[in-house]
């Protein structure tokens, strides 16, 4: 099972993943806008950095319009929606979704991160770079 789960992590491809929504609801993979760039951040809602780079992201909105964000995390309910709340409700990004990995699965989908962590997928779903850090956006915009 161990050399299952390191290839699941190791793969190119965007991995069918399930996390829980804000509202808690499943959202996976089909849930995605199709044909679309997808940038993955996993976070931390206490996590100064992370602030940063939701900060950095939101004053690049315009930069990312066909763009679709996806931020996990595996902190509880109240703090990701504050988190939410403060950084991305009025940001004016098109395609944000935060989730909730509530059973700790984030590293078997995509392999072993720090926070911020940032994974990049093409628009077939094939996995362009990842960033261990706090990336600028004139950064993740120059893998796409």
């Amino acid at each position: 099972i161990g050399l299952n789960l390191a290839a699941l992590a190791q793969s190119k491809d965007l991995p069918d993943f399930s996390f829980l929504d804000l509202e808690g609801n499943m959202f996976s993979k089909t849930e995605l806008v199709a044909g679309k760039v997808t940038i993955f951040v996993f976070f931390d809602p206490y996590c100064d950095h992370c602030a940063t780079q939701a900060t950095w992201i939101t004053e690049a909105a315009g930069e990312f319009n066909d763009v679709q964000f996806v931020w996990v995390t595996t902190e509880t309910q109240a703090p990701t929606l504050n988190f939410y709340n403060q950084h991305f409700k009025n940001s004016g990004l098109k395609h944000i979704t935060v989730l909730r990995d509530v059973d700790f699965m984030f590293d078997t989908y995509f392999g072993y991160t720090v926070v911020p962590g940032i994974i990049i997928y093409d628009e077939s779903g094939r996995r362009v770079k990842s960033y261990n850090e706090e990336t600028r956006p004139e950064v993740m915009l120059s893998a796409l």
